[in-house]
């Protein structure tokens, strides 16, 4: 079970890059099983590709293009939704997702301040262009804001800048009670969501959990009802087949209608179905007890960190940091070395690994037309029909009589 049963568990966390720590972050995703994980400073390049299971990543480099900022968005596969392509922005990088909701129609947006520091930064200016594509607006990420409404112990001018431009939207700033930013120069609460038009109550609360100098804030959104599924069916075709047939080759006791055979009929592909499969979940811990133990470990010690910072915690910090990487790293060459040794000869567990590596998977991103952004196939196809019958038109080979002269 998640951290939300009946409603929606988004996760943001500033990773400080990312690549170093995706084993890190996919036991902790298959531990907690978030619905929605908003990541800053990913440091991943455009060639970058980093996967979890039943999840889809959509991230967005820096504009430097360099290896430092970026934004991205991880979303399990079992909710709806739609990737958008960033606007025009100025001060901010984003990855913005719409999801389809029960009751909650959100524009996830995920930000971070994108630009070298400037004399005078008005990132409100990126937000009201992001109000445009809908109405129900969610933003999340590390705004560098600082204001004692949330916790602070001072005011600088982006918290200002937010708290009015928050009133000003009838916009609501969501942070956790708890400091999510820890500093040799101090520690604050940075990691903060802006909420508009959500009809929903929305709590935060900061984990001591993964390695890096933010801690991840979950933020449950309670919609009444759960967002997914955490399990699936998957039925045994041979077993439902067998089962079909014993009990469609039983005489009927009498003799009945038709609506009556017709629903008997229903009823018994209902129950081979139900009986001839089972329910399998769909995000499973891999992670041994080594590795958890190793885990509650580097948590327990950045804990005690965070609350004497002195070196030789850190220290100790650093040492079990180090030693859960190794976990991390000789459980991923034991699990793959299992895998390639399993194979047998006339199988085909090769060719279907090789043509994991070997694939592009290449999202197709929305189609932009005049008059609107088409996601579904069907909408694309019918743009690009609409584009080609314009772009190809029979020429007016009509020409006005010459005068004779």
């Amino acid at each position: 079970m998640g951290f939300c049963p009946s409603g929606v568990c988004a996760v943001t966390w500033n990773a400080n890059g990312l690549l170093g720590k995706i084993d890190d972050l996919r036991e902790f995703i298959s531990r907690t099983k978030p619905d929605i994980l908003l990541i800053q400073e990913t440091w991943l390049a455009a060639a970058d590709n980093s996967t979890v299971p039943n999840y889809t990543l959509y991230s967005t480099p820096s504009r430097t293009y360099r290896r430092c900022r970026g934004t991205a968005i991880l979303i399990k596969n079992t909710i709806r939704h739609q990737h958008l392509p960033n606007p025009t922005l100025r001060y901010i990088e984003a990855t913005m997702v719409i999801v389809n909701l029960p009751n909650t129609p959100l524009l996830i947006s995920f930000q971070l301040i994108g630009p070298p520091k400037q004399t005078k930064v008005n990132f409100t200016l990126d937000f009201e262009s992001i109000y445009a594509y809908n109405s129900a607006i969610y933003i999340s990420g590390n705004l560098n804001a600082k204001h004692r409404n949330w916790n602070c112990m001072v005011n600088c001018k982006n918290g200002k800048l937010l708290v009015s431009f928050a009133g000003k939207t009838n916009a609501k700033i969501i942070a956790p009670d708890k400091l999510t930013h820890f500093h040799c120069k101090g520690a604050s609460v940075l990691d903060l969501d802006l909420a508009r038009n959500i009809l929903r109550a929305v709590s935060a609360y900061s984990l001591n959990e993964l390695s890096s100098d933010h801690l991840p804030v979950k933020f449950l959104i309670d919609t009444g009802t759960p967002v997914e599924n955490p399990k699936k069916f998957f039925p045994n075709w041979r077993k439902y087949k067998s089962h079909l047939l014993r009990q469609t080759q039983m005489p009927p006791s009498r003799t009945e209608e038709i609506d009556a055979e017709v629903e008997r009929l229903t009823a018994e592909i209902i129950t081979a179905f139900r009986e001839s499969g089972s329910w399998r979940e769909l995000i499973k811990s891999e992670a041994t007890d080594e590795i958890n133990q190793q885990v509650r470990e580097r948590n327990k010690c950045k804990k005690t960190w965070q609350k004497t910072r002195h070196s030789t915690d850190k220290n100790k910090l650093n040492r079990a940091q180090s030693y859960l990487r190794k976990l991390y790293r000789d459980h991923n060459e034991k699990k793959m070395t299992n895998l390639i040794t399993g194979i047998e000869p006339g199988d085909d567990t090769l060719w279907k690994l090789v043509k994991t590596y070997m694939n592009e998977r290449i999202k197709m991103p929305p189609t932009i037309t005049d008059s609107q952004v088409a996601y579904e196939d069907i909408e694309k196809a019918e743009a690009i029909a609409d584009s080609l019958a314009l772009q190809f038109q029979n020429n007016d080979l009509s020409h006005p009589p010459r005068n004779s002269s």
